[in-house]
């Protein structure tokens, strides 16, 4: 008997989850509609979410692009979203991924492995970072409940009582006016850790694209140039340096556009990692023009 409740119960949150509009939800599910026509996807980290604006994006490509960008996504979460569309968007061609140098340790990710869950069965695609106990009561089909938290539990409540709708293009930006200093606590000199399955991740995703034929767009986003992170993570270069190296091997695009004009100037930041909406706008012409001019081109050609 409780495990039939127990079943019924996750039945019911899974189908809540799998119309629900609420982040992490809404953009899996966006991708997961056939309907949308997606030909450019934006991923990554608040550092998309936050910068890209699709509407530019579209009025230079003259393309329809979507911004699924998460907050503190890492490469699994990227690499999830993005082979997702890529099973589920035909007219996709190109991929625009913000690299963050510390986006390579997906077992810190905050999109668990539970919150798959109710697509595991369509998609059957998804890199998996928990493989303890949960994970064993997951495969053997007890007790997926217990891992969901309030977070899903709300997501799919919304997704229960309003019917999902496709119309949004997943762009959220800071409008808020003023530049926020950060902590000085949080510019302190250090190494930045990540681990060969961050990296096996990138290297699979873009193995990934080029077998599909997808023209794959590496970005840095600026950062105010005062706080820049590469002042004080000591491996900073390091790690990017090697993502370019990557990007050549598999025949991506990148784009560092963390000396472009605007960094010096606060009056384009809502903090020292994000821009603000006047920002965003210009952000998004220079990356979409990029775009038109280098990666598009190329792949005529």
């Amino acid at each position: 008997m409780p495990l039939i409740i127990t079943g019924s119960v996750s039945y019911i949150i899974n189908k809540g989850l799998r119309r629900s509009p609420v982040d992490f939800y809404g953009k899996i599910n966006y991708l997961l509609d056939t309907n949308t026509h997606i030909n450019i996807l934006l991923a990554g980290s608040s550092r998309i979410l936050t910068n890209i604006d699709p509407d530019i994006i579209d009025s230079i490509t003259h393309l329809n692009s979507y911004n699924a960008g998460l907050n503190a996504a890492t490469i699994k979460t990227c690499y999830n979203l993005i082979s997702t569309t890529l099973n589920n968007q035909p007219n996709l061609s190109y991929v625009i991924l913000n690299i963050d140098y510390n986006m390579f340790k997906p077992q810190i990710d905050p999109y668990k492995d539970a919150y798959y869950y109710p697509y595991e069965s369509a998609e059957n695609i998804f890199v998996y970072t928990n493989n303890g106990s949960a994970n064993t009561m997951h495969k053997a089909k007890f007790l997926d409940v217990t891992a969901y938290d309030d977070y899903v539990k709300y997501a799919a409540i919304r997704g229960l009582l309003s019917r999902f709708k496709n119309s949004e293009k997943g762009f959220f930006p800071h409008i808020q006016p003023g530049f926020s200093i950060p902590d000085s606590g949080t510019l302190v000199s250090a190494v930045e850790n990540y681990n060969e399955d961050g990296y096996y991740l990138l290297k699979k995703l873009m193995k990934l694209c080029a077998e599909k034929h997808i023209k794959l767009m590496l970005v840095i986003a600026p950062y105010q140039k005062k706080y820049s992170p590469a002042l004080f993570v000591k491996n900073y270069k390091t790690i990017l340096e090697y993502v370019k190296i990557l990007a050549i091997k598999y025949s991506a695009s990148y784009f560092d556009y963390t000396n472009i004009a605007l960094v010096t100037d606060t009056g384009y930041f809502y903090n020292s990692w994000h821009l603000n909406i006047k920002g965003a706008r210009a952000y998004s012409i220079q990356v979409a023009n990029d775009l038109k001019q280098y990666v598009m081109q190329k792949s005529t050609r």
